[in-house]
């Protein structure tokens, strides 16, 4: 029997194949003519640039792999087809999370699931490790910022940690220093929509318990809110949803009009006088560093108003302790906010003078936690 392909028909394959391959080709070769962009700002982390090639790379196959990496990275609108693809999984397939991240209620909230074995032991033993170097003769506290998973991740059905566990090995690994619990304090609404940050409106409550569990007076201080819009967490480039945008809120008036603020210098060698808030930064690649300016290994906060005694506060913190350090400042002279994911401990004393007799805080999120290796104590 013999087949007959009619000419439309014919013509129709031919059409499509050609547009086919022309797609298929065309996009291979943008990827490489195109300005390669060194960072997704939707994703907020370093995209692969056209790797070099070499005689060795060749033979041992990594140039290819490096190759299909930069391919991928730099495929054009790429941010375009990451959004139909979240669109589809969420919507289509009805799969329940994308990249680890779920929708609740407008609400986007990462799977913090599992936690890093041996994670929070390692945290324990470092911060120990700090204690008896330099602050033995001091009051040291913990206390642990839960994420937006503890509130939201079980009770929809999602993987979670074992918080419980997590906060006894820590407690008991860091036997030298006071838990303060502030899980209660807080409640899903106390963060945004969009990001894994608390919100500073919020935090009365939590800087009530802090402060009262480290035995300092809270000044009563009225604070004006200011508002910034659109705020785009990182949520929003994550998961690749149109998600609508938060308001970040700060707050002003009061101490915080008053408060001298210090940032270290870009090589940590000594200080620059700063601002407490960065408004322009909410158009950035991370809207969030607003407060204080971004991620900084030693920021100085002075409080000229108070005049009880002239203890400090030294806050080991991450990015969460830049919107609570000027709160915490009602109850110092001065708080002294560390990050020594920046820096290495045994430089903080060239840079900070510990007044005997003061306070430590350890106050470190769930994420940062999960990752106690960057905690450079050594």
């Amino acid at each position: 029997m013999k087949i007959v392909i009619k000419k439309s028909r014919r013509g129709f394959a031919w059409t499509f194949a050609t547009l086919f391959l022309a797609a298929i080709f065309g996009f291979g070769v943008m990827a490489f003519v195109h300005p390669a962009h060194a960072i997704s700002i939707s994703e907020r982390r370093k995209l692969a640039l056209l790797p070099a090639f070499t005689a060795a790379s060749l033979l041992s196959g990594t140039y290819f792999r490096d190759l299909e990496t930069f391919m991928l990275d730099q495929f054009p609108w790429r941010d375009q087809f990451l959004r139909i693809k979240a669109f589809n999984q969420f919507y289509v397939y009805r799969l329940k999370d994308n990249h680890n991240i779920f929708i609740k209620d407008q609400t986007a909230v990462a799977i913090s699931y599992p936690f890093a074995a041996g994670a929070d032991e390692l945290a324990a033993r470092k911060m120990s490790f700090l204690i008896d170097t330099y602050f033995q003769d001091m009051n040291v506290y913990l206390s642990v910022i839960p994420d937006k998973a503890f509130y939201l991740a079980a009770r929809n059905g999602y993987p979670a940690i074992d918080y419980e566990t997590l906060l006894e090995n820590l407690q008991k690994g860091c036997a030298g220093a006071a838990y303060s619990d502030i899980f209660a304090t807080l409640t899903a609404d106390d963060y945004y929509r969009t990001d894994s940050h608390w919100r500073q409106e919020c935090l009365s409550p939590t800087v009530a318990r802090l402060l009262t569990d480290m035995k300092r007076k809270q000044m009563a201080s009225a604070y004006d809110p200011r508002e910034l819009y659109p705020f785009y967490g990182v949520y929003c480039g994550q998961s690749a949803l149109p998600l609508d945008p938060d308001t970040l809120t700060y707050l002003t008036g009061g101490l915080f009009d008053q408060v001298k603020i210090f940032r270290s210098t870009a090589n940590s060698q000594g200080f620059e006088a700063s601002s407490l808030y960065d408004p322009d930064m909410i158009a950035k690649n991370d809207p969030y560093d607003v407060f204080l300016g971004g991620a900084c290994s030693v920021v100085i906060l002075e409080n000229p108003r108070y005049a009880d005694d002239t203890k400090e506060l030294y806050l080991f913190s991450d990015s969460f302790g830049r919107s609570i350090a000027p709160q915490l400042l009602e109850g110092y002279s001065r708080v002294v906010l560390i990050d020594i994911r920046y820096i290495r401990a045994s430089r903080l004393p060239d840079l900070v003078h510990y007044q005997p007799g003061s306070d430590v805080l350890f106050l470190y999120s769930i994420e940062t936690l999960d990752t106690a290796s960057s905690l450079n104590t050594d």
